[in-house]
């Protein structure tokens, strides 16, 4: 197959007016397709099937049969889909011969997907009968088996000829090691598989292996060049420059470290961080010179939330930011760079903490070269403790000068100390102490005495006279109390009164940015800073050198007894009378996606609600009119989730009589006149609420003998269950993995077929990888979980539990930290796990007593379960250790 018809396409003819932008982009096309080497054919094939659609539309425009006038969507749609054939093609064009070799199945899956989208272009020009997209289908098929023979072909060429090896793999020392972590994953993904790949990359990973005298360690938090696209840079700063990109076809942020030799000794820790406010690690880069890290990607920094939404109280995000610390703190890691652009919002205005640690990795690398009397500088100068300026390594009290900093920038919306000059800097801050002065009641109406004195308490001069995370959580408690309005968790971002409830799926948001930098904000002429007069004393600190640290000053004071109830029952009935206005005339849409089922690490899907004292999932919600139509619904929906509204479907989830949450009914195309309110009514009754499942069309077709079901893929390393893309299988397929019930998992008989096993649409299946009788009983041994049926009942038994010390303020050497047990476990497996945790030796025993309703403690036995002595309501616990003196801790259930 060549290009010969699109050229002839693109030579013969003058476009007619309309045409032009789709004929430009069409030459851009055939340009990239002239210089691809993988799935050439099948790509050939696709510009020559774009050019008899622009020639069949140029033939109905010319005999004005169609119209500029009568065909503005379709050429909107028309131009779209173009724009969307070049940008693939262009990245194909780039990609190297591994990295197109890795992407092979998206590649096809994506050409299928173009054809079905001419097929809708045809219909809405109404053309269907000029262009037979069946038969272009067809033709599809047959170049896709030409390419594939074509690359066994040139598999065999590779294996005989190294010399040509190194060069279609550009194989360097500098990549090797990379290139062999990717090959090696691609072997036990697709073990079983292609054969002549699978003989290509164990011949190729044979070789690597002599030639670069290194063996392969695979670790599960490995993410290697080859596995990751980069998109544009949406960021900057002083530890590397942030991308959007795509990773496991998801998008991604991957931040690209400037220096990252220490980021391979901090990933073990990063990867054992679960915490709602703090963003989740999801692998990184140490193989090769250009190291990175991939992160989820996020809408929004703070500075930028507070922007768009104007009427949102800071203090949410705030208290966010100090449930964050807290939890690092007490797992002894500082954050070291705590600023605005640090700090990321999703939608629904959660905060999370992100980039912790890469300061303390920059002054660790910085300091292996340092000499004598030099100043190591390592973070965000006017974000930093003046211990900091000084050359002092990051510690939990730095943080919270951040924190008190960070207050300052997000009720003003600049940055702090803005207008000292570079040079005068350490001088003025750290020698002289100043701060930045209060701003103006009517420059900043939302600051009250409260915040005001909790960010002066936060950047004392003296470290340890400084706030915990835990006590500046405290004081925002109380500080919220007297909040002019509480955040609508879960509604989509926008600019809108207070007063309206906002839309369904919302308008179009400015470029998703991640760590972006704001701009330079230029201070009021008014705005001066402050420095305390010399005359007048410090503060006391909160805490003396005294083992019995004095109690922190006393928050600000809070409404009086009288007023507070009057304030927190207007807010009550605000709350209420909203609600009310809201069910009556909005309906709640809950969306799970394949990403939100990829880090669902429970039963079903997602938790809907609440359950047994663990939070429902974090999945998108937004209010919706009633009375909308579906078919206005489906594309706002599309529009949102960034899908042609042709590639996605909505199924509806019910729950079944197990209680288990499934996905039952597929909305039907027929409904698109119906209202949501009709369609919930009829297909969830049984909710308030509407949840769906947003499905990503891949495959062109199902067939008719077919159900759609969902894996869960159990891993003993990380003790984790992560959700796959749902798979469609047909009924005669054989299966060996484990189905998921409310409370169980059943082994599933090998020798059944789905349809004999009585599988239906939204069943959830988890398999396990098989390991070794040893294997299991090391893991075992460590009180952790050997298989997927284990780890089900742990979930279905967890109960989580907070220790505090009883005698003294939480601080790093006596930390209030958190552990999820099991009721099942006994109290010497809790005492164990809490001993670790605080990393006492092995011979350091723990002796535990429960609270009882006169105030006193009662010994607890070793031999009693976790079950009999918590319950849901908070048991208070204190333990006993030797090393701690005096060592009393006491411990409750959350």
């Amino acid at each position: 197959m060549s290009l010969h018809a699109a050229w002839d396409v693109i030579t013969g003819a003058t476009p007619v007016p309309g045409l032009q932008s789709a004929f430009t982009v069409f030459k851009f096309i055939v340009s990239c397709v002239q210089n691809v080497r993988t799935s050439r054919q099948q790509l050939v094939g696709l510009a020559n099937a774009v050019g008899q659609l622009l020639a069949a539309l140029q033939r109905e425009f010319q005999s004005n049969k169609l119209t500029v006038g009568s065909c503005a969507q379709p050429l909107d749609e028309l131009s779209s889909l173009l724009k969307d054939i070049h940008k693939f093609v262009q990245t194909e064009q780039d990609r190297s011969f591994l990295k197109a070799l890795f992407h092979a199945d998206s590649r096809i899956s994506a050409i299928e997907m173009f054809y079905r989208r001419m097929g809708t272009t045809t219909t809405a020009f109404q053309i269907s009968a000029s262009l037979n997209i069946q038969h272009m289908l067809r033709d599809n098929e047959r170049a896709r088996v030409e390419d594939a023979h074509a690359l066994t072909e040139r598999f065999v060429v590779l294996r005989n000829d190294h010399n040509e090896l190194r060069r279609e793999l550009d194989i360097n020392h500098k990549n090797m090691l990379a290139m062999m972590v990717s090959i090696e994953r691609r072997m036990e993904e697709n073990r079983g598989g292609n054969i002549p790949e699978q003989d290509f990359y164990a011949h190729t990973q044979h070789y690597l292996a002599l030639t670069s005298g290194q063996e392969v360690k695979l670790e599960d938090w490995m993410i290697s060049a080859f596995d990751v696209d980069y998109g544009p840079e949406i960021g900057a700063g002083g530890f590397g420059t942030v991308f959007k990109g795509t990773w496991n076809r998801t998008e991604v942020a991957i931040k690209l470290i400037h220096n990252g030799s220490g980021i391979a000794a901090n990933v073990e820790i990063w990867m054992t961080l679960r915490h709602p406010n703090i963003l989740q690690f999801l692998g990184a880069n140490t193989l090769d010179d250009k190291p990175f890290v991939v992160m989820p990607l996020m809408p929004y920094n703070s500075r930028e939330f507070l922007r768009i939404r104007p009427s949102w109280d800071p203090l949410y995000i705030l208290r966010d930011i100090s449930l964050g610390l807290e939890y690092l703190h007490g797992r002894k890691i500082c954050h070291g760079d705590l600023k605005g652009i640090n700090v990321l919002v999703e939608d629904s205005g959660r905060a999370l903490l992100c980039d912790f640690g890469l300061a303390r990795i920059k002054a660790d690398i910085t300091s292996r070269t340092r000499t004598a009397g030099d100043t190591v500088i390592s973070g965000s100068r006017n974000w930093m403790a003046p211990e900091l300026l000084s050359g002092s390594l990051p510690r939990p009290p730095s943080d919270i000068y951040a924190f008190g900093m960070t207050v300052y920038e997000l009720y003003t919306d600049e940055n702090p100390l803005a207008t000292i000059p570079y040079g005068d800097f350490i001088e003025l801050v750290f020698r002289i102490g100043v701060r930045p002065e209060r701003p103006e009641e009517d420059e900043c109406p939302r600051m009250n005495d409260g915040i005001w004195d909790l960010s002066e308490r936060c950047w004392n001069k003296d470290a340890k006279a400084r706030p915990t995370a835990r006590q500046i959580h405290d004081t925002i408690k109380i500080l919220l109390l007297g909040s002019s309005r509480e955040p609508v968790v879960a509604a989509p971002l926008e600019q809108a009164s207070p007063r309206h409830i906002p839309p369904s799926i919302p308008p179009p948001l400015p470029p998703r940015r991640i760590h972006s930098p704001p701009p330079h904000i230029t201070p009021s002429p008014s705005r001066r800073l402050y420095s305390p007069p010399p005359h007048i004393p410090p503060s006391p600190p909160l805490y003396t050198s005294s083992p019995h640290p004095l109690p922190p000053p006393p928050p600000p004071p809070p409404p009086k007894p009288n007023d507070r109830k009057e304030i927190q029952q207007r807010q009550k009935d605000a709350r209420l009378v909203e609600t009310r206005r809201q069910d009556q005339d909005y309906l709640t849409v809950k969306f799970i996606t394949d990403a939100t089922f990829a880090v669902h690490d429970d039963i079903d899907l997602a938790l809907l609600d609440d359950k047994n004292g663990w939070p429902a999932s974090n999945i998108p919600t937004f209010p919706v009119p009633r009375q909308q139509p579906y078919f206005t619904f489906m594309s706002r929906t599309a529009k949102h989730f960034g899908y042609p509204a042709d590639r996605i479907r909505l199924w509806v989830l019910v729950q079944r009589q197990n209680k288990t949450v499934r996905v039952d009914s597929l909305i039907p195309e027929s409904a698109g006149t119906l209202t949501l309110d009709r369609i919930q009514k009829n297909m969830c009754p049984a909710r308030n609420d509407l949840p769906l499942y947003l499905e990503i069309l891949s495959a062109p077709h199902r067939f008719s003998n077919s159900i759609m079901i969902f894996l869960k893929h159990f891993n003993p390393d990380k003790q984790t269950l992560s959700g796959l893309t749902p798979f469609i299988l047909l009924f005669n397929a054989y299966i060996s993995y484990k189905e998921i019930k409310p409370t169980m998992v059943e082994v599933m008989d090998p020798e059944l077929t789905f349809y004999e096993s009585k599988f239906r649409d939204g069943d959830i299946i988890c398999f396990e990888v098989e390991i070794s009788q040893d294997e299991r009983h090391k893991l075992e041994s460590k009180g952790l979980r050997s298989n997927a049926i284990s780890h089900y009942d742990f979930l279905d038994n967890r109960v989580m539990i907070v220790f505090q010390p009883r005698l003294y303020e939480s601080d790093e050497d006596t930390p209030r930290f958190t552990l999820v047990l099991s009721k099942k476990d006994s109290c010497a497996m809790m005492s164990k796990m809490a001993s670790k945790y605080l990393r006492h030796s092995a011979d350091v025993e723990l002796r535990m007593s429960t609270k009882i309703g006169d105030g006193s403690f009662q010994p607890v036995g070793k031999h009693q379960s976790v079950a009999e002595i918590v319950n849901p309501t908070g048991t208070v616990i204190s333990y006993f250790s030797p090393r701690l003196n005096p060592p009393e801790y006491s411990m409750y259930t959350s």
